[in-house]
């Protein structure tokens, strides 16, 4: 918490206002399915986005966006209605695809046992330990559309290292040949 409020008070976030779920039926009301989250409200009060950090490429950014009052773009970013606009007519968003549920759910347990295996691996572990940032997840968004009753997914698995170029190497060289799936690859790396 100390660090997290540092970093506000240096970035000039006073403003915005801050949630941890930490003993709070936050998760509930807000149907938080995953950790880490992040919800991004609007200065009218709009979610303007929801979901894992991993598919915003800059949060600082978005947030300093809209701290100017300025409208979020790019992935898994709600656009403003638009005036005039019929807010009951459902547009699809870009990304999103059918998907066969029982396949999806086949994928994500050899993604678990691929994840199991990794954290046994002693070289695997002592190459993520130092590095400041290292995660491989993946986000399984849904929209359900009620006027056809389908639901379309957006299904991308988020490599994101950060570190030395050998660790990056090592630990990327195994993701790609051990995690496998039809899920969209968002590779984000930077060598230190």
């Amino acid at each position: 918490m100390d660090a997290i409020l540092k970093h506000v008070e240096v970035k000039k976030w006073n403003s915005v206002e801050h949630y941890h779920r930490a003993g709070s039926a936050a998760s509930k009301i807000y149907s938080v399915n995953g950790v880490p989250h992040v919800m991004l409200i609007d200065k009218t009060g709009r979610i303007v986005f929801k979901g894992h950090p991993a598919t915003r490429p800059d949060l600082e950014k978005d947030i300093d966006t809209l701290l100017k009052g300025e409208a979020l773009t790019g992935d898994g970013a709600a656009s403003a209605p638009k005036e005039g606009a019929d807010e009951s007519e459902e547009k699809i968003p870009e990304g999103l695809k059918e998907f066969d549920l029982e396949n999806l759910n086949s994928e994500i347990e050899e993604f678990k046992k691929a994840c199991a295996a990794m954290t046994a691996n002693s070289d695997l572990v002592a190459a993520a330990k130092e590095m400041p940032r290292k995660f491989c997840v993946i986000t399984l968004t849904q929209v359900y559309f009620p006027s056809t009753g389908k639901s379309l997914y957006k299904y991308v698995n988020h490599r994101v290292l950060v570190g030395k170029q050998e660790s990056i190497d090592l630990l990327m060289g195994h993701f790609e040949e051990n995690v496998k799936g039809s899920f969209e690859i968002n590779k984000q790396t930077r060598a230190m």
